[in-house]
C-alpha cells in the first residue's frame, strides 16, 4: 500500500493535460544520482536501479533500491562490474540481470547475475546461449521463465529470443521475432509475452510494431501498432494493461525525447492515451509496484544527458 504522505508527490492532472483516458503523474524522490541506460524492476515493495551511464559518461556499476512505502532510495552491492542497457527481471524473490553492453563500444555481453535481496548479494548464473549477447531487449517473465527478446549487438539489431529458467539455471532458445528490434520494451500478461516499438540500429529508425508471442504455442503475431513510433522508451505491467512512456528519436521537438503515455489493454487489444510525462525522458525503464508505474532516471535529452528525477504514473 502506497502512503500519499510519505510519497509527497507534486500531481500533474491527465485532465489539464488533455489525456482522453486519465492518469496522473506523481513526482517522487530523486535517485541518489543521474543514470540513465539502467534496468529497472519491481521486486517485494520496491524497485531497482541497476547499472547505466552516470554524469559525462561515467560507466556504472550502481545499484540503488527505492522503498515505495518508506519513499526512501538505499544503495545495495552494486553489480560485479559496470555495465548498461541491462536486461532484467523479477522471479521467485529474486532479481535477474540477463544480458547486456559494456564500455563505451557498447559489446554485448551473455553475463547472468542472480541478486539475493536478502543476502545482498550477487551470484553468476549460466550465461546466455553463445552466439545471442546482447542488450537493450524486451524482457518479460511467463511461468517458470524469463524470456529475452531482441535487442543490440555488434552495431544492430538482432531476432534473438531466449529464456532462462532459474530452477534449473538453463536457457533455450525460442523462435526469433519476425523483425530485429531494440531498444524495445515488452511485457508479459498471462502466456503472452508483447513486444512494443523499438528501433532498427539507429536512433532515427524507430517503429511503431507490435510483435504477441505466445507460450502455448510457441508462435508470434502482430498486434496493433503503437500509436506513437520511439524507441528507448520504457514500459511496465499493471493487471491486463502495458503502460508505455517516454522514448528517443522524437524528431518534432529539441529534445529528440517523446513525453507521450500509451495504454494497451491486452484484452481487447485496443490502445488509448494517458497523460503526458511531467518530465519527459528516454533510456530508462518501468516497474510497477501496487498500481504505480513507477520511472527512475533516465535523458531528458536525445542520447547522454542523465537526470535523477523519478516519477510515477497511476492510472
Amino acid at each position: 500500500m502506497v502512503d500519499a504522505a510519505v510519497v509527497d508527490a507534486a500531481v500533474v492532472d491527465a485532465g489539464a493535460l488533455g489525456s482522453n483516458d486519465g492518469g496522473t503523474w506523481l513526482a517522487l524522490p530523486s535517485l541518489p544520482r543521474a543514470q540513465q541506460e539502467c534496468g529497472v524492476a519491481a521486486l517485494n515493495g520496491a524497485v531497482y536501479v541497476v547499472g547505466g551511464f552516470g554524469p559525462q559518461g561515467a560507466l556504472l556499476s550502481d545499484v540503488n533500491r527505492y522503498d515505495v512505502d518508506a519513499g526512501r532510495w538505499s544503495a545495495v552491492r552494486p553489480l560485479p562490474r559496470a555495465l548498461h542497457h541491462v536486461n532484467v527481471a523479477t522471479l521467485d524473490g529474486k532479481l535477474y540481470a540477463l544480458g547486456n553492453l559494456e564500455g563505451r563500444g557498447f559489446a554485448a555481453r551473455g553475463d547472468v547475475f542472480e541478486y539475493e535481496p536478502a543476502a545482498d548479494t550477487w551470484t553468476v548464473r549460466a550465461p546466455l546461449p553463445a552466439g545471442t549477447e546482447r542488450g537493450g531487449s524486451a524482457v518479460g517473465v511467463i511461468g517458470g521463465e524469463i524470456i529475452v527478446a531482441g535487442g543490440y549487438r555488434a552495431g544492430r539489431a538482432v531476432t534473438d529470443v531466449t529464456a532462462y529458467t532459474p530452477s534449473s539455471n538453463t536457457h533455450r532458445v525460442l523462435p526469433p521475432l519476425p523483425v530485429a528490434t531494440e531498444h524495445v520494451v515488452g511485457g508479459a500478461v498471462g502466456t503472452q509475452l508483447f513486444v512494443i516499438g523499438g528501433r532498427d540500429g539507429a536512433i532515427n529508425s524507430v517503429t511503431r510494431r507490435v510483435f504477441i508471442y505466445d507460450s502455448a504455442s510457441t508462435r508470434w503475431t502482430s498486434g496493433p501498432d503503437l500509436p506513437t513510433a520511439r524507441g528507448g522508451h520504457a514500459a511496465a505491467v499493471v493487471g491486463t494493461r502495458i503502460v508505455v512512456v517516454g522514448g528517443e528519436g522524437n524528431a518534432a521537438v529539441s529534445s529528440g525525447v517523446f513525453a507521450q503515455t500509451e495504454v494497451l489493454e491486452t484484452t481487447s487489444l485496443t490502445w488509448s492515451t494517458g497523460a503526458p510525462m511531467r518530465s519527459p525522458r528516454h533510456g530508462t525503464g518501468a516497474a510497477t509496484v501496487g498500481t504505480l508505474v513507477i520511472v527512475p532516471g533516465g535523458a531528458g535529452v536525445e542520447g547522454l544527458g542523465p537526470v535523477a528525477i523519478v516519477d510515477a504514473f497511476s492510472l
